[in-house]
């Protein structure tokens, strides 16, 4: 059995195609709603990667999309250290959080395919990797 080492830039495109298949399945199972209204709360984070898997049908609001695609490439080999949750004000101003992988590929609810970093018109905030749970910086402080 031979292993082929894969240049930079077949790297980068097989992690591009990866996550346009996980955002495409992700958008076509989700259906967005409010913590406050399913559960009285602001905010709840929860990943419906069970769902995901059986592809059936979920219901949650830009962070737990978030979440789920997390996994979801962590289920398709995409490593965590390339994965990093970010929050945004919208171009209404409304707080909103995306998934960015490899620091240019955003995972939106609110996007219909897969989004270059520098092409959405958001605010940038905070960024937390998702292999440093619990540790937020500023977008700029370090790579997303």
């Amino acid at each position: 059995m031979s292993v082929k080492i894969l240049s930079t830039e077949e790297s980068e495109e097989l992690i591009k195609a990866t996550c346009d298949a996980v955002h495409a399945r992700a958008k076509r199972l989700f259906t967005w709603a409010s913590d406050q209204a399913r559960f009285g709360e602001a905010e709840r984070w929860h990943s419906f990667i069970a769902e995901f898997r059986a592809d059936q049908p979920f219901v949650g609001d830009c962070d737990d999309f978030m979440c789920t695609c997390a996994d979801a490439l962590i289920d398709e080999l995409i490593p965590e250290e390339l994965i990093s949750y970010a929050t945004c004000m919208t171009e209404s101003g409304e707080l909103h959080a995306v998934l960015v992988v490899s620091g240019i590929w955003v995972l939106d609810n609110r996007q219909q395919k897969v989004r270059h970093i520098t092409t959405l018109p958001y605010s940038w905030d905070r960024v937390m990797a998702f292999s440093e749970p619990g540790t937020w910086r500023a977008m700029g402080e370090e790579k997303v």
